[in-house]
């Protein structure tokens, strides 16, 4: 094979630019086809659900950032057997299919060159993350801030919801700075699950709109987002914060300053904590 761009498995890679796209046709045409898919109390067949997911994961391909727009539609899929087994289309689905649909036409494809591995001592900024039943916390060894919020003893969310929702809240912290952003962002967590969650792109549709809103972010913001795991005992000062124990912050951290938080408002409806 030769020439600028190579059509490779119906992507145009072009070794000049070191980018890989869609063409213009393919993309019009799987937009289309997710927005007509995506039409709210309609009812679709097992088969018809499984030819979507099965296109679109062809297009993750070059849009590897949109894996949770098709969450509920596995959702839906889990139980049926029958291929002919009517399914409804519902909120949920539509929704994320929608927003799916609007990335893709939006996006500009992969640039090969800036999605390149790197480790976590490549980073341009670092944050560390807890959180823990009484609260969340978060602080950035770069520049000595920390940053606590309190979660309602009422919550019926779990642990791991606020472990993932503190690493969300530390990504929206550094997209909202005012100067220059860091290309490579690493956020560390103890918690097992939230580092599965944010390399891996999968989760239960309950943590989904976590993973959704942290994609926007990356996505307006450019920033390339590695979460890594760390051991409970290399994160006391994080740990310390979730717990609202300042005191033992300062004793981990002496020069640390401290500030209460917000977590960001979700892109598909609100986070309740």
């Amino acid at each position: 094979m030769f020439g600028s761009p190579l059509q490779i498995i119906g992507f145009n890679v072009d070794p000049n630019t070191m980018t890989i796209t869609m063409s213009h046709n393919a993309r019009a045409e799987l937009t289309t086809a997710i927005q007509t898919f995506a039409n709210p109390h309609q009812r679709r067949s097992l088969k018809d659900f499984q030819h979507l997911a099965g296109w679109v994961n062809w297009a993750l391909n070059i849009f590897p950032l949109l894996r949770p727009g098709l969450s509920s539609v596995y959702k839906k899929m889990r139980h049926s057997l029958s291929p002919f087994q009517k399914l409804s289309i519902n909120n949920s689905i539509s929704s994320k299919l929608h927003w799916l649909a609007a990335h893709i036409d939006n996006s500009d494809g992969v640039h090969i060159i800036e999605s390149r591995e790197w480790s976590r001592s490549d980073a341009h900024d670092t944050f560390l993350c807890d959180a823990c039943p009484a609260g969340m916390g978060y602080w950035s060894p770069g520049t000595c801030e920390g940053f606590t919020c309190t979660i309602s003893p009422s919550s019926c969310n779990g642990i791991f919801f606020f472990e993932a929702l503190t690493v969300l809240s530390a990504l929206s912290h550094v997209c909202e700075l005012p100067l220059s952003k860091p290309h490579c962002l690493a956020i560390l967590t103890d918690s097992s699950n939230t580092f599965d969650m944010f390399n891996t792109l999968h989760t239960l549709p309950a943590y989904n709109p976590i993973l959704i809103t942290a994609v926007d972010l990356l996505i307006s913001s450019s920033i390339q987002l590695r979460v890594f795991h760390i051991p409970r005992n290399k994160n006391k000062v994080a740990d310390a914060l979730s717990c609202l124990d300042i005191s033992a912050a300062h004793q981990f951290q002496p020069d640390l300053v401290v500030t209460k938080f917000s977590p960001p408002r979700f892109t598909l409806g609100e986070a309740q904590l």
